[in-house]
């Protein structure tokens, strides 16, 4: 076996001794990676037992993590210059003693890894797993049960009884929650974040997303850049 293999199986056996709900927070965004991996495959459902933040905003990382992965953004400039200012000291020979530099991070990005959502109900729990995988496929009510093999009215039951809304409710939050993410964290297309979500144009979901958030795409990424 590889080295992360032996690796992950002590993750595992980690993770199943914590007490749930636990949150995990890695020193980075690829372990924070790893422990996602660990989690899956102990069974262990993220975020509903294990929470995860990593550290860095790798977008690469963090996107293509299942689930996407919550992470701290680093402040690179700040960390720049603060770099660049303790190397003028040293060149200057004007650094006294060894000195601890610490700042802010530019804040935590969240993504799927961190959703808070106080669910105990595995049926529940699958169904969530499912509809946030595929909620860009245009599924419905029927797939989800499908998926689980019960019947419609079960599931709906037992979510009303779990989160106090519809099947069709989550659907709809999950998708329009990946669109909000997507188009203020990413540089991705309108059109790509349309077709990842499963909206037939980048025209239509901008019709639907003023109308859900308030404003345009343009304008909400806008003033997510500038904060």
């Amino acid at each position: 076996r590889s080295e992360w293999e032996r690796e992950r199986a002590a993750m595992c056996r980690w993770l199943n001794k914590l007490p749930k709900p636990v949150a995990v927070f890695a020193a980075n965004d690829a372990r924070g990676r790893q422990v996602l991996d660990a989690c899956l495959a102990a069974d262990l459902p993220v975020p509903y037992q294990v929470a995860v933040l990593g550290v860095n905003n790798d977008e690469l990382i963090c996107e293509t993590s299942q689930p996407p992965l919550s992470s701290v953004a680093v402040d690179v400039e700040h960390a720049g210059y603060a770099a660049a200012e303790l190397l003028d000291h040293l060149m200057r020979g004007t650094l006294r003693e060894p000195r601890l530099i610490t700042y802010q991070p530019a804040g935590v990005v969240r993504r799927a890894s961190t959703e808070r959502l106080p669910v105990t109900d595995r049926l529940v729990i699958r169904a969530l797993e499912y509809i946030r995988i595929n909620a860009g496929l245009n599924i419905r009510v029927t797939d989800v049960a499908g998926h689980l093999g019960v019947t419609r009215r079960w599931i709906e039951k037992r979510f009303a009884a779990e989160l106090d809304r519809s099947v069709l409710d989550e659907i709809k939050r999950v998708r329009f929650e990946t669109v909000r993410g997507l188009v203020s964290q990413t540089g991705l297309a309108f059109t790509e974040i349309a077709h990842r979500c499963g909206f037939t144009s980048a025209n239509h979901l901008g019709i639907i997303f003023k109308a859900h958030f308030g404003v345009t795409m343009s304008a909400y990424r806008e003033q997510h850049a500038r904060s």
